[in-house]
């Protein structure tokens, strides 16, 4: 399964005015929301790319996290954002090609409230388990899981994401029943995942690997 991390970078009224005032931007700082958790996979990649883009540019692009929700709270406040072109969002597909379908109720329009600037990155996923499983292997999983049905419980970013999809997926073809636990970010996971009070979870390369 390959999960886009950063499938949209969004800004707000992008391109507005003047060939001029075109030019001359960015001439203050940049605020970039990333609707996860600091230290998650879309984290790194917004650090990475802001550190960069502002070397080139010369002004100072500012990763600002409101995670929570699926990544819907910090993308319904980049939608409220001044429409000044100073109001980035990076994301996932979460909040843009997933939400929309699952969520009747969100408070943004993803097509008519943002404009799509990059395809920033993209990364797999990978499957962790908890070690005080007896388990060393995909089918030593799915044959525990099978045995214990509804005991063994696995985390995502929250309802809705490309982790929780990804994860039903996997239980739905695997035959499998495990309890959802979902968080703001798998960065907020991966503690408990370390100490075993969850079982599972689908995370992406960058935060998912040693």
């Amino acid at each position: 399964m390959r999960r886009f991390l950063s499938v949209l970078a969004v800004l707000m009224a992008a391109a507005t005015g003047a060939h001029a005032q075109a030019q001359s931007w960015p001439n203050h700082p940049v605020r970039v929301i990333v609707p996860f958790p600091a230290s998650g996979a879309t984290d790194l990649v917004a650090r990475v790319v802001t550190q960069r883009v502002g070397q080139e540019l010369g002004q100072q692009f500012i990763v600002d996290n409101k995670p929570g929700a699926g990544g819907t709270i910090g993308a319904a406040e980049a939608a409220k954002a001044v429409a000044d072109g100073y109001t980035l969002l990076l994301t996932t597909s979460s909040t843009h090609a997933i939400s929309p379908h699952l969520l009747p109720r969100l408070a943004y329009d993803a097509r008519k409230d943002f404009t799509p600037v990059a395809h920033v990155a993209d990364a797999p996923s990978v499957l962790l388990v908890t070690n005080s499983l007896p388990v060393k292997s995909v089918a030593e999983l799915i044959a525990y899981a099978k045995a214990k049905p509804g005991q063994l419980n696995y985390a995502t970013s929250g309802n809705g994401t490309i982790v929780h999809l990804n994860t039903a997926a996997f239980a739905a073809q695997a035959g499998v029943e495990m309890t959802h636990v979902p968080y703001k970010g798998t960065a907020l996971a991966i503690p408990d995942l370390v100490t075993g009070q969850v079982h599972v979870l689908f995370d992406s390369l960058p935060t998912g690997m040693p």
